[in-house]
């Protein structure tokens, strides 16, 4: 089963969750008893500018951009654990996201890459032309050596694999919001990552172990 088809089952299962704090915490526990490293909200965190310090007293803006409906929606389900943090749209390709990028000017942007009509590596190109505050949070279950090379190079200033995005999905909009980057750990280790998290089935015997799949 491919890393899409497996974030997109346990986007559905967590997003219908009553209590999907509890079940953050469960899937915590169960990684770190199966020895896989959870790391805290600290890690890419950059010291906060003046003007970044004002926007968080407001909250944030975010913008989700992916083409599928099911994944939307298991992102906001994430971003549920920052109730300061504010969904301000969605889009659905990128020539899409470059509008909303336009209007509703948001402090960060989680951008699929694989999309109908313009990719989210041509609409990050296209976004950082505009030289709009928003920061380009790439979100895709493509990982390749290349990947942070490319999104860095189209302008995006970090990347989550779908894969990974409930270890670090919040890491990522954190450092990005603090004015950081979120390139992972270390490019070297993506061969190791990719292993770990493929796995056959881990991810849905996860949901089925915190009780998520019915």
């Amino acid at each position: 089963m491919n890393e899409a088809v497996k974030f997109q089952m346990w986007a559905v299962q967590l997003a219908f969750s009553p209590n999907v704090n509890e079940s953050f915490g469960a899937l915590k526990a169960l990684l770190l008893n199966r020895g896989y490293r959870v790391t805290g909200m600290a890690r890419g965190r950059a010291s906060l500018r003046p003007e970044i310090q004002e926007r968080r007293s407001m909250g944030f803006k975010i913008l989700i951009v992916d083409d599928h409906e099911v994944v939307r929606q298991g992102i906001r389900t994430i971003l549920r654990a920052r109730p300061q943090w504010e969904v301000t749209g969605e889009a659905v390709n990128g020539k899409d996201a470059i509008e909303k990028a336009r209007s509703l000017d948001p402090d960060v942007i989680i951008m699929d890459i694989t999309m109908p009509e313009m990719s989210g590596i041509e609409a990050t190109r296209e976004i950082s032309k505009l030289k709009l505050r928003a920061a380009v949070l790439v979100f895709t279950m493509h990982e390749s050596k290349n990947l942070a090379t490319t999104v860095q190079e189209a302008g995006a200033r970090g990347f989550v694999l779908k894969s990974h995005a409930a270890r670090d999905l919040l890491d990522a909009l954190e450092a990005l919001l603090g004015g950081g980057t979120f390139f992972g750990e270390d490019a070297g280790k993506a061969a190791k990552s990719k292993a770990e998290s493929g796995k056959p089935g881990l991810n849905f015997r996860l949901s089925l172990r915190l009780g998520l799949a019915s």
